[in-house]
């Protein structure tokens, strides 16, 4: 998503009340948290050297097929020297209309070859690296990545602006904001039909 930007006549607004609702949505995340990975700080060695992607070493996320036996899930696993860590069924794959989730498994092989291994086997639907996924806690919004919003920046960002909103730093703290905040505008006005504010302006009946 793009940052929520308020500004009018060409100026941005800069308040505390503008600074929560420009953090509703101003960081793009990767996956949402109700999904099976988590984010994890990891070393240069995580890294594939046949994968652009990093993945955690030795951790294979497998979907076995509706219908298969426990006895036909340990058999495929035994083929790996797999132990399944945890099973993982969150509320959006029953949304989705999962009737069963995925396993976190552990395995002493190298997940390439693991997943070669499995890739013959009628029972699984699927095998795949347990990838490692990173919030981008930055705007994508083009005016605040072109360094025109200056207002939104601050000593630690970059560009920095010592005289700005801090708004950069504390996206990156992980401060993005809440749904429920509404923000009185009380200057000239703003831009209600800029792309990131359209679907949430609204006018104040009194």
């Amino acid at each position: 998503m793009k940052t929520k930007n308020l500004f009018s006549s060409g100026k941005l607004l800069v308040t505390a009340g503008t600074i929560s609702l420009l953090t509703f949505s101003a960081c793009q995340k990767s996956i949402h948290q109700d999904e099976l990975l988590t984010d994890e700080v990891q070393s240069e060695s995580v890294m594939s050297q046949s994968h652009a992607r990093a993945y955690v070493p030795n951790e294979l996320i497998v979907k076995f097929n509706g219908g298969v036996s426990k006895s036909e899930e340990g058999n495929s696993l035994s083929a790996i020297g797999g132990n399944i860590q945890e099973s993982i069924f969150t509320r959006t794959m029953q949304r989705s209309g999962a009737k069963e989730g995925v396993y976190l498994v552990h395995t002493p092989m190298d997940v390439n070859d693991a997943i070669a291994r499995l890739k013959s086997d009628n029972s699984i639907d699927y095998a795949e690296p347990n990838y490692i996924y990173y919030h981008d806690l930055a705007s994508n919004d083009p005016l605040y990545t072109n360094g025109s919003l200056w207002g939104m920046y601050g000593d630690a960002t970059s560009p920095a602006n010592q005289y700005g909103s801090q708004a950069g730093e504390a996206w990156a703290a992980g401060r993005t904001g809440s749904n429920t905040v509404y923000i009185g505008i009380i200057d000239e006005g703003y831009m209600y039909t800029h792309a990131d504010i359209a679907a949430n302006a609204g006018t104040n009946p009194g």
